[in-house]
């Protein structure tokens, strides 16, 4: 330590003209400074003193302030403060990283939710004024309460909260309830965002994987209501295969938005989950939320008023397994009641609701203009999609053995 401030002084000795010394064992400093550097803070180290009674004591340094012009300093008194706490120290550091965290942060907070803006004002205003007293755990408070969702086991409480309390509600056989998305709502915290000051593109992921699980979970659950475990006793697992995202538009620190999760489409073997990360309430709740029914849309208001903005679409490729047995993507749908068969389908070619009248179950201005001819349609249109994500990951991956 004692090496450290003699380094530092011999660097002020070479710029400025200026004279240390030590004064009965006591560490004492008079030097001319320039007044453009007045106002900086000068930090206060723990020295050597071999009178403490401690062997370390915190030097008061004082010096003078006047034009680097003058040839000799004006007269400057210094003490010293003995038995300084390391406890004071860190209360003195952790002021000062409060008042630097205010002053950088400023900006990047007037982008998110006015409310969590004066959360960390106010709390960063408490430590400033109670000097750092009880600040460990203020600061310790603030951080959980803007990252919980980012703290360890907590995306495990999300995605098995799908899975033990699936959500429930009235499905239906409407030809088109088989395209209705789950929402899930999320929020972009301090942790997950990048040096780009904006959610990094790697939490898209996690968060991808609680919207998809929240889908999932609830068809299954209405697959084994619907009879499903009959056939198979030890039940069906949904397990994910592969996933791709794109970005579109950055999200900022403190935004809410919402995951659209649905089914896209499927084949013999795999089914294809599409999700689209969409800003907080820029979609109306309408009937097409047959997932979730107790959404209900406002008086006069079944649309959105603007067009929503799309963050980010991913899609999910998945199998659900029995076992060792792969379960036909179709009998899945049709055991949670989303899909009708073709027998069903056939039987009844007018469009769903084109009588005026709601259907069997569920609300049927959604399912208009939808017939299982239609169905299967929007089915074939995008599985030509999904089959060249699907493809070109698979060639992707086949590209580490192409070079030899």
């Amino acid at each position: 330590m004692f090496l450290r401030c003699n380094c530092f002084l011999d660097r002020l000795n070479s710029y400025y003209k200026s004279e240390h010394h030590w004064n009965n064992g006591r560490f004492a400093v008079v030097g001319a400074i320039p007044r453009r550097v007045a106002d900086c803070p000068v930090h206060d180290s723990v020295c050597w003193n071999p009178h403490s009674p401690s062997g370390f004591e915190r030097p008061r340094v004082g010096i003078s302030f006047h034009p680097r012009t003058l040839t000799q300093p004006t007269q400057s008194v210094s003490a010293t403060t003995p038995k300084a706490t390391i406890r004071q120290s860190c209360s003195s550091l952790l002021l000062m990283m409060a008042s630097v965290l205010h002053e950088r942060l400023t900006g990047l907070l007037e982008t998110a939710r006015p409310a969590v803006v004066r959360a960390i004002q106010q709390a960063l205003q408490w430590v400033a004024a109670n000097k750092g007293q009880t600040a460990w755990g203020a600061v310790t408070a603030v951080l959980l309460y803007l990252n919980v969702k980012r703290f360890p086991l907590v995306w495990h409480l999300r995605v098995f909260r799908s899975i033990w309390w699936p959500r429930k509600g009235h499905f239906g056989s409407k030809p088109g309830s088989v395209f209705r998305p789950v929402v899930t709502p999320s929020r972009v915290t301090l942790l997950e965002s990048d040096y780009n000051l904006h959610k990094s593109n790697s939490t898209y992921f996690s968060d991808l994987d609680v919207g998809r699980t929240d889908l999932l979970a609830a068809l299954r659950a209405e697959a084994a209501r619907g009879g499903l475990y009959k056939e198979y006793k030890n039940g069906v697992m949904v397990l994910l295969a592969g996933t791709s995202c794109i970005f579109k538009k950055e999200i900022k620190p403190g935004a809410a938005f919402d995951m659209h999760s649905r089914i896209l489409t499927w084949d013999k073997k795999w089914l294809y989950v599409v999700t689209h990360f969409v800003e907080k309430s820029s979609k109306g709740a309408d009937s097409s939320y047959t997932y979730q029914p107790w959404k209900k849309p406002e008086d006069g208001k079944t649309t959105a008023s603007k067009s929503p903005v799309v963050f980010a679409t991913a899609i999910s490729k998945c199998v659900v397994k029995a076992g060792r047995l792969t379960v036909p993507p179709e009998k899945f749908l049709q055991a949670a009641g989303v899909l009708a068969t073709a027998a069903q389908g056939h039987s009844d070619d007018e469009p769903s609701g084109a009588d005026g009248n709601p259907g069997d179950g569920s609300d049927s201005s959604g399912d208009e203009g939808w017939t299982w001819a239609r169905v299967e349609e929007e089915r074939l249109r995008a599985l030509s999609m999904a089959d060249g994500f699907a493809s070109g990951l698979d060639a992707a991956h086949e590209e580490f053995y192409a070079l030899g």
